[in-house]
C-alpha cells in the first residue's frame, strides 16, 4: 500500500474485511448446496445421478463434487486463515485490533 510508506498495515484494516469475505462465502456456497442437494437437478433440469458408478453418467456425481467441495470449504478456511492472522498480529497488552502504544511496538 503506497500511503502506508513502510508502515504496517493495521489489523483491523485486513481482519475485518477477510471476516466479512469469509462470512459471506461461507453463506453463498451453503444456501447453494442445500438448494442443489434439496432440488437434486443441474442448471439443464436433468436429475443429478444418486449413485454412481452403478448407472451411466454416475461419474457426473464423482466430477460435480471434486469441484465444488474445494467451494464449500473456501470460506471456512478464509475464516481460520483470518482468525490465525488475527492472533499472529495481536499482542499481550494491545490486543489484535488495537493501536500500540509507546512500549510495544509490534
Amino acid at each position: 500500500m503506497p500511503w502506508l510508506r513502510g508502515r504496517r498495515v493495521p489489523t483491523a484494516a485486513a481482519v475485518v474485511p477477510a471476516a466479512i469475505g469469509a462470512t459471506i462465502l461461507t453463506l453463498v456456497f451453503t444456501v447453494i448446496a442445500i438448494v442443489t442437494t434439496v432440488t437434486q437437478s443441474k442448471t439443464d433440469g436433468d436429475p443429478l445421478p444418486a449413485d454412481f458408478p452403478s448407472r451411466a453418467g454416475g461419474w457426473e456425481t464423482v466430477y460435480f463434487y471434486a469441484a465444488y467441495v474445494p467451494l464449500v470449504l473456501w470460506g471456512p478456511m478464509l475464516g481460520i486463515l483470518t482468525y490465525a492472522y488475527w492472533r499472529r498480529r495481536g499482542s499481550v497488552t494491545t490486543g489484535p485490533l488495537l493501536p500500540p502504544t509507546a512500549g510495544n511496538t509490534t
